[in-house]
């Protein structure tokens, strides 16, 4: 009788100790998985966010091209007018560059409360 409840302790044991390593192994996927998901998710926000500052850069150097073409215009058209013996109002000049910095600001001031917002995500 002693022999028959050892056999069924080492039984107990060998079906508790499987459940437990089992147990373990399912939890320890489960925590893998989602730590995998969480890493995936982290990548493509960092990857939106490197999309967003290109796509900022790109939009900043193209405001600078334009701000850049708008001034050699404006330039122009003043050296003609002058030329023409007429004076240009420099405050028009003024008035426009200033317009055009605060719409690139206003743009950029954009662009990054929706980067920060996905990174806070």
């Amino acid at each position: 009788k002693i022999d028959e409840r050892r056999r069924e302790r080492f039984s107990y044991d060998a079906i508790y100790t499987n459940i437990e390593r089992k147990l373990h192994e399912s939890a320890m996927k489960r925590i893998i998985m989602e730590g995998c998901k969480a890493m995936k998710e982290r990548d493509k926000r960092l990857s939106d966010v490197e999309a967003l500052k290109q796509q900022v850069k790109e939009t900043a150097e193209s405001l600078q091209d334009d701000q850049r073409q708008l001034d050699e215009l404006l330039e122009r058209n003043d050296y003609e007018k002058e030329k023409e013996g007429e004076r240009r109002d420099v405050r028009v000049s003024t008035t426009v560059k200033t317009k055009t910095q605060r719409e690139v600001n206003k743009y950029l001031a954009i662009i990054e409360q929706r980067a920060a917002y996905i990174i806070q995500q």
